[in-house]
């Protein structure tokens, strides 16, 4: 939605939507429509939209501040409509997504009722909560010279980025496993890189992903364990297989360093 969109719902008297009830969990919310956007121009009615629906109020959250949108449906008078993108424009919600099942047609002011899918909303919860910790994190560890410069959170990973000019972190991720784990399901530090002169990047994963990257470089700790009783003949093969497995997983950053180290005295 452009400017002189946004301009036309004040001049309409419509208020900027009340988003405050994304904070609550597990409960349909209802709701009103108060606007249809095409794409170019709003209209009263439509039995689909290009660009999408705008409500009175949503328990959507809308993408923001790195944050990932949620999905779900808006229930209605005309049926169902999938929402598959939230965005904000000057506190105006839109939600964008489109009509399901048989073709019905929605107008301004049908009551609706959103259900956010919060199986999903589940999985990008604990990545948002660990953002602001893994800042803090940080600073006690490195120094509170250190500055968030930006993060993307996604219901199967969060990536941090954050101003820090020594790549100094394995120290770190030996903390942060420790002490992060004990305050919620599971957290698990997948790399760490630069991305620019005094920038880095931190990738990381969170409950049952956690717990899977975490089981994937048991087993693979443990296939390194057992290399010694291959035969020498093809112990060369095994040690290159291994490495190349090692490098493509996603499994906890220190204990990729570690299975590294023990591959390179076999």
């Amino acid at each position: 939605i452009d400017v002189d969109a946004t301009s036309a719902l004040h001049k309409k008297g419509i208020s900027a939507t009340d988003d405050s009830f994304k904070f609550i969990w597990f409960e349909d919310h209802e709701s009103e429509i108060k606007a249809i956007y095409t794409g170019s121009e709003f209209w009263e009615s439509a039995s689909s939209v290009g660009g999408g629906i705008v409500l009175e109020s949503t328990s959507f959250y809308a993408e923001q501040g790195g944050n990932i949108f949620y999905t779900g449906i808006i229930e209605g008078p005309f049926g169902s409509f999938q929402v598959c993108d939230v965005q904000i424009f000057v506190g105006f919600i839109l939600h964008i997504g489109s009509l399901t099942g048989e073709s019905g047609r929605f107008s301004m002011g049908d009551k609706v009722i959103c259900k956010v899918d919060y199986d999903r909303r589940k999985l990008i919860a604990p990545n948002h909560t660990y953002t602001p910790m893994l800042n803090f994190a940080l600073r006690e560890v490195l120094g509170n010279h250190v500055d968030q410069k930006g993060s993307i959170i996604l219901p199967e990973k969060l990536r941090f980025d954050f101003s820090h000019d020594n790549r100094t972190l394995w120290r770190l991720m030996l903390i942060l496993l420790i002490t992060n784990t004990r305050e919620a399901k599971a957290f698990a530090l997948l790399s760490e890189e630069g991305i620019a002169k005094g920038i880095q990047k931190i990738t990381a994963v969170t409950t049952d992903c956690a717990f899977k990257a975490m089981e994937l470089a048991h087993s693979l700790e443990l296939e390194v364990d057992d290399t010694s009783k291959v035969d020498e003949s093809l112990l060369e093969k095994k040690i290159a297989s291994l490495k190349t497995r090692v490098d493509s997983t996603l499994i906890p950053a220190v204990k990729k360093a570690h299975i590294r180290a023990k591959i390179s005295v076999l």
